[in-house]
């Protein structure tokens, strides 16, 4: 229904000729044959039908473009209030944090700030994503020093009671994706992981995924990993969102 509403709303001036064409000509047949005949209300019936449809598909094409207008104005407002909501519940604390991080003298002062730029990244990400409808979890893998292969453990999670179980290390499936992710410094996104999942990835209750390395152009810290229980319930504008409080997280975890 709607790729035929769409095609008559892009063709309505070429149809709505045609009706008024097929109305004249119904018109003019019906001076031609005597009223008591069939054919008489036959072409009677036509002429109301094409006469309407020259005047109701202009009126409703006009409808549909207005409705699309108001459809993109709400959105925009949507994504309006969603920054404007990411500014003053995270960014602006974040700001915050990362000032008191520049001042910090000791390292215990460091880590101290750097655990609740953390907390904060990964609940505030957590509430921006989430839906009454669906479950987010946000958690946090970090690369762990050590000799081969290189691991990522968990630092933190937030969302469920149960942290991720997933053994990320390098040479194992999932832990060659995640790696090559963050090496690569790129995006993953997975709105349906029953159709599309990372190699190794075992489906659990989760069914949407968002991969961002936490990153700078000098380190790779680890991944920000988000998961919703609902397919297709993340879009590109979370991803957005992501990016940047990963990048704010790096940028955190960078300070010595």
């Amino acid at each position: 229904m709607p790729r035929i509403s769409s095609w008559i709303v892009r063709h309505y001036r070429l149809l709505a000729l045609t009706c008024a064409v097929a109305s004249f000509a119904s018109g003019a047949c019906l001076g031609l044959f005597p009223p008591r005949q069939i054919l008489f209300w036959v072409l009677f019936v036509t002429a109301i039908a094409t006469t309407a449809g020259a005047v109701g598909l202009p009126m409703y094409a006009e409808h549909n473009t207005a409705q699309r207008a108001r459809d993109a104005v709400e959105a925009a407002e949507e994504a309006k209030a969603q920054m404007l909501l990411v500014t003053n519940s995270v960014l602006n604390p974040l700001a915050y944090l990362l000032g008191a991080l520049t001042d910090a003298d000791s390292k215990a002062e460091i880590r101290e700030l750097q655990g609740l730029v953390c907390t904060m990244v990964l609940s505030g990400t957590t509430e921006l994503i989430s839906t009454p409808s669906n479950t987010t979890r946000t958690s946090f893998f970090r690369i762990q020093p050590g000799r081969p292969p290189r691991k990522m453990n968990i630092v933190a999670w937030y969302g469920t009671p149960d942290p991720p179980t997933w053994n990320v290390v390098e040479g194992t499936p999932l832990g060659d994706a995640f790696f090559e992710i963050l090496e690569q410094d790129k995006i993953a996104f997975y709105p349906d992981l029953q159709t599309m999942a990372p190699a190794g990835w075992t489906l659990d209750n989760y069914q949407a995924l968002i991969v961002v390395p936490v990153a700078t152009p000098k380190q790779r810290l680890g991944l920000l990993i988000v998961e919703n229980t609902a397919p297709n319930s993340m879009s590109d504008q979370d991803v957005d969102v992501v990016r940047l409080l990963g990048e704010l997280l790096a940028t955190a975890l960078n300070q010595s």
